[in-house]
């Protein structure tokens, strides 16, 4: 049989460095045992959250291991060993200096948590970073979402993968090679569910109550850079030894000629479709308060998958949810679940104690304060000095209504519902007027984002948002500057000329409110 020879000067992979933003906060964990427990792991103290090495502190107790400090040691392993984890944060604070042991340092405004989930690091040095691995996997169910629809599939099976990616010492992915992306800016972000409810015979948004998990997660606007290769070069050159040693359809994924162009315009096509119906999924169910803001957030990430000659837009990690993490290949919509639910799936029901077919009805949205949006979303940028991108034509991805994928029955109902709601008498919008209260006024200086309440007046009444006159002193910009948006009033009763109390949510660099979040 005839040998393959590479020459040393033919290239047998395309290396790119690809730039990271972080858009919305990413959380890749490690096990579940290596949870950071209050009072344990970390302490709480005047707003910060001090993180600290297990073997330091229990040395400190210790000390010199005189009579005196072995009783002292012996009184926090009992403490421990018992569980009464708030003797043991009281027991510790009186006998070590925790600022100075700990080796991480957050910013947290609630003290109610008792874990957090940590950020996967490397071994040796402890580095946070994104796994190449999980980039790959999120391009690999990008990637057979592309085949299963562009061959147009109808059946699925436990040999599917196999046919469409190749077999795994022969797989389409072994062709293509993300590294892994060390980031350093990081932060612990709240993480609620945000699920769908009985009412009456339809379903409800809100969020699950008791449901809250803190997580430390890299910080939306952080940037990095990794190397990301394509082995075109090999693959042409396995194709003239023997093509049959190739997988079946790697020349509908991997080109010869910029196969990034390609890669990123799969990313963009895909992701666009997924939040197309994420997007329908939220305006479907409508009810849970910031509903408004998250369906803000998503168009506009959307809008960065569209002609995007420079980057394109991927989901991976922690909060993907079960279409992201499968590919969303299986449905239309991300509603028909709702009232039909999966039986190839079946998921853990409370309600009556045993599985049931799944009906994907909630999403992990993160909160750091200043965004609130589902986890997970990052952009990658080709370097300047690479080829752009050029625009795939792809019948319909980039045509479609996010009424196309609404379910037949559901925009039916939502237009009945809309058209028979009776108009608010003015009678009963006047019952609704609150009592009047006086101005009072902060000084700027002492208005904090996402922690200082404050007072606004409302100019005027608007859907998803209210515009407000911000009731601050001293403000080093325009009086124009002082009217602002504000969120989260879906269920407030509220007229204008009203004062309410407001939080700041989103701010520009130079200090400049931007919006505020309604309070009371």
């Amino acid at each position: 049989m005839q040998q393959t020879k590479f020459s040393p000067k033919e290239r047998l992979n395309e290396t790119y460095p690809i730039a990271l933003t972080v858009l919305t906060p990413v959380h890749i964990g490690t096990a579940s045992e290596k949870m950071w427990l209050k009072n344990i792991d970390y302490f709480y103290e005047d707003g910060k959250i001090y993180v600290v090495n297990q073997d330091r502190l229990a040395k400190a107790i210790l000390g010199e291991g005189r009579r005196e400090e072995m009783g002292r040691f012996t009184t926090y392993t009992n403490y421990l060993s018992n569980g009464e984890l708030k003797k043991c944060g009281e027991f510790v604070r009186r006998h070590v200096d925790i600022k100075k042991l700990a080796y991480l340092v957050y910013n947290y405004q609630a003290e109610s948590i008792n874990e957090i989930r940590p950020l996967i690091r490397s071994g040796s040095d402890g580095q946070t970073f994104i796994p190449g691995s999980s980039i790959k996997g999120a391009i690999r169910s990008i990637i057979f979402n592309y085949l299963h629809k562009g061959l147009q599939i109808t059946s699925y099976d436990k040999r599917t993968i196999e046919q469409l990616l190749g077999r795994f010492d022969r797989s389409i992915m072994r062709y293509i090679r993300p590294y892994d992306v060390a980031i350093n800016k990081i932060e612990i972000v709240d993480v609620e569910l945000f699920n769908l409810y009985r009412a009456g015979s339809d379903w409800e948004s809100d969020y699950k109550e008791n449901f809250l998990i803190s997580a430390e997660s890299f910080q939306p606007e952080a940037t990095a850079s990794f190397t990301l290769s394509i082995a075109n070069g090999l693959k042409t050159a396995i194709e003239q030894y023997d093509k049959k040693v190739l997988p079946t359809y790697i020349d509908k994924v991997i080109i010869q000629q910029n196969p990034i162009q390609l890669l990123f315009n799969l990313i963009n096509e895909y992701t666009y479709r997924h939040l197309q119906k994420e997007i329908a999924f939220f305006r479907a169910y409508p009810q849970a308060e910031d509903t408004d803001l998250i369906i803000e957030g998503l168009e506009v990430l959307q809008k960065q998958t569209q002609n995007n000659g420079d980057s394109c837009i991927l989901r991976l990690a922690y909060g993907s949810g079960f279409h992201g993490i499968t590919g969303d290949w299986r449905f239309q919509n991300h509603l028909d679940t709702i009232h039909y639910p999966d039986k190839e799936n079946r998921t853990w029901s409370m309600a009556t104690r045993s599985r049931q077919p799944a009906r994907y009805k909630s999403r992990r949205i993160a909160d750091n304060g200043t965004i609130f949006m589902p986890m997970g979303f990052v952009k990658l940028t080709l370097p300047e000095g690479a080829d752009r991108i050029k625009f795939r034509q792809t019948p319909n991805v980039f045509r479609t209504k996010a009424n196309d994928i609404l379910p037949q029955k559901t925009r039916a109902e939502s237009s009945k519902k809309t058209e028979n709601k009776p108009p608010q008498s003015d009678k009963k919008k006047e019952k609704e007027i609150p009592d009047s209260k006086s101005e009072q006024l902060i000084a700027y200086e002492n208005v904090k984002m996402g922690t200082t309440v404050f007072e606004a007046k409302i100019v005027k009444i608007g859907k998803p948002f209210c515009k407000v006159k911000l009731l601050i002193a001293n403000y080093p910009f325009d009086e124009e500057a002082l009217e602002v948006d504000m969120s989260g009033t879906k269920k407030a009763k509220l007229v204008e000329g009203q004062i309410v109390k407001v939080m700041v949510n989103s701010q520009t660099k130079d200090g400049q409110i931007k919006r505020v979040k309604y309070q009371s």
